[in-house]
């Protein structure tokens, strides 16, 4: 087990530069022994679990960076970002899948712990309740970082519920700039993004089969799954992403073999 104590969260594993952002690299057991390190000394921690999309976008634009970087660690939630990594020379093996990284955390931790979840529809929320047990708070009503009746509202909600683990499921960008303004306000909850990962575990949207998700073609089959909503968001974004690599990859590469000699 990784113990937390009084150390910074971002030097419990190894981690490696992507584009502008620091990406970490480790498995779905060693973040659930961080969770619970961190629920047990009630210290907070942000996890995000990145796609390209995220990489990408933090690369180009200023102000999602800055939400990005809100993050304690941020672990690779797709194929292609694991094979860049070990490009650059990275230990690494596989992903932490947004779905299955909540079902792990809630597995592990539901029985005993207060779970929030944040964002998703109430459709969602009762296709889920049927599978599994009820979460402490599930707010689907909307939320709107900018707005300060809306934050306020959510800081209530989070301090009135006390949870130990917040789920984040608004989605890119709204999660992050979320998390931006709720950070300083959260005392030790850990807060977790993964996306739209609760409308795949409740069964109203398909999960990505594995030998498809080892592919690298996630992205391929969400389209087959919602191609009137999705094929142009993965235009932009693949695009984009390949042009990251070929923009960053030298000086990704020279900074993890300056890191390695130190």
């Amino acid at each position: 087990m990784i113990k937390t104590g009084a150390y910074s969260m971002k030097s419990l594993l190894p981690s490696l530069n992507v584009f502008k952002t620091k990406v970490h690299m480790g498995t779905y057991d060693q973040l659930l022994d961080i969770v619970s390190d961190s629920i047990q000394a009630q210290k907070p921690l942000c996890v995000d679990t990145s796609n390209t999309l995220v990489l990408s976008l933090a690369a180009t634009d200023h102000d999602f960076r800055q939400a990005l970087n809100s993050f304690d660690l941020l672990l690779p939630d797709a194929r292609p970002l694991v094979w860049y990594l070990q490009l650059l020379g990275g230990d690494i093996q596989d992903t932490c899948y947004g779905p299955e990284t909540a079902l792990r955390v809630w597995h592990r931790f539901s029985e005993t712990h207060k779970i929030m979840v944040i964002g998703s529809n109430a459709e969602t929320e009762k296709a889920f309740e049927n599978k599994f047990s009820k979460p402490a708070r599930w707010i689907t009503e909307i939320v709107t970082p900018k707005d300060k009746k809306s934050m306020a509202w959510v800081t209530q909600e989070i301090e009135s519920t006390n949870p130990d683990i917040i789920f984040l499921a608004l989605g890119c960008p709204k999660s992050y700039f979320l998390l931006q303004q709720i950070k300083p306000l959260v005392k030790r909850a850990v807060i977790i993004h993964v996306g739209g990962s609760f409308d795949l575990i409740s069964g109203r949207k398909k999960i990505t089969p594995l030998w498809i998700q080892r592919l690298g073609m996630g992205w391929f089959y969400r389209i087959t799954q919602e191609p009137g909503r999705l094929w142009k968001r993965y235009l932009k974004f693949n695009t984009l992403f390949i042009l990251c690599v070929c923009r960053y990859y030298l000086s990704d590469r020279n900074k993890a073999k300056r890191n390695s000699g130190n």
